[in-house]
């Protein structure tokens, strides 16, 4: 069987098409009578289905599950296969605390900027200064700031950001914290 989508999620939308591939070879006019899909999900008691291609929808809540099929045969024959299907967090953040532009560190290292997953639909970052001076806005998520103010680099000094993003199902998340620019 395939799962819709392709074994993971978020969620934002636990939601699971299944697509059934089962086959069998036809002697003597078999033909499989019996699909019992197993959803793996602890949270329900009654997680089967009996259809040929379920849909399930799980809690929203992060998490691992194992799906079972098993098929019969109209002469007895059984057959099953596990997957795993995975609901993920409606998005991922990563912000560095520290950078060093201009080569003067690793130079993976050059800007500054928030990493995302395919989860994000907006996003605004803002850097300030330890005076709350506003040094450098994007709503690109692909942005950085490379430690300049109006084209002049900035001091070596520890610096505030505020990141506003919103996931595609509308949730709206702010970070905040601070990030030292290393020169």
């Amino acid at each position: 069987f395939l799962p819709d989508p392709n074994n993971s999620t978020t969620a934002a939308l636990p939601k699971f098409k299944f697509t059934n591939k089962s086959s069998v070879v036809d002697v003597l006019n078999a033909e499989i009578v019996e699909y019992a899909w197993d959803f793996g999900d602890p949270l329900d008691l009654n997680d089967t289905s009996s259809e040929k291609h379920p849909t399930w929808i799980y809690g929203n809540d992060t998490a691992s599950y194992f799906v079972q099929l098993r098929v019969e045969t109209i002469h007895g024959c059984t057959d099953s296969i596990i997957k795993q299907v995975i609901i993920g967090p409606d998005i991922l953040v990563f912000i560095p605390n520290a950078f060093s532009p201009n080569n003067s560190g690793p130079l993976g290292n050059e800007g500054f900027k928030a990493v995302t997953n395919d989860g994000v639909d907006s996003y605004h970052m803002f850097i300030f200064n330890r005076w709350g001076e506003l040094m450098w806005e994007s709503d690109d998520k692909e942005s950085e700031w490379d430690g300049t103010y109006q084209g002049v680099p900035c001091q070596q000094d520890v610096y505030s950001y505020m990141l506003n993003v919103t996931s595609w199902s509308g949730k709206e998340y702010t970070y905040s914290g601070t990030v030292t620019l290393l020169r």
